[in-house]
């Protein structure tokens, strides 16, 4: 896969541990069909021209678009070429635990398909008691970004 400091003199950003392209490849659209819908081999095979092309970091993952991007970067010889941001959502009235969101992290890992998730975006509406902290060693890369206060103290020792 091409280095996104490379190709197309693409301008980069250094954001906590990665250095990524400033323009982001957006996956809402693959959230709904409600947006249209194409083949997954399309879209796997646009997202690797988006990779080939410097284009590595894909954002704002919900529903379906998960999945396919999980999908798309199990197909990566070296995964970690791309950056994965997704968001964290709470739709209904919930106390905001430790367990409550080592399960969100584990769910969006799971969706993506990596060991990791590289960066979560909490919804606004997210909130958890500052004396929640949390701790899963396999998000030793995430980024929590916006970092509510309240959230942030939940993810404490893992926002970058």
């Amino acid at each position: 896969m091409a280095d996104p400091n490379s190709v197309l003199c693409l301008e980069t950003t250094v954001l906590g541990p990665f250095t990524v392209p400033r323009v982001w490849t957006g996956l809402w659209q693959l959230s709904s069909p409600a947006w249209g819908t194409a083949p997954s081999g399309k879209i796997k095979r646009e997202m690797a021209r988006h990779v080939a092309e410097g284009y590595t970091a894909f954002a704002d993952h919900y529903g379906s678009a998960e999945l396919l991007f999980g999908q798309f970067r199990q197909t990566l010889s070296d995964p970690s070429i791309v950056v994965g941001a997704t968001k964290w959502c709470v739709f209904a009235p919930t106390v905001v635990t430790r367990a409550v969101v080592e399960e969100g992290v584990r769910e969006r890992m799971e969706r993506m398909k990596y060991d990791k998730v590289d960066l979560l975006q909490p919804m606004p509406k997210t909130h958890a008691p500052a004396s929640v902290s949390v701790s899963v060693p396999a998000q030793t890369n995430m980024l929590l970004f916006p970092a509510p206060a309240a959230v942030g103290s939940a993810l404490q020792g893992r926002i970058v």
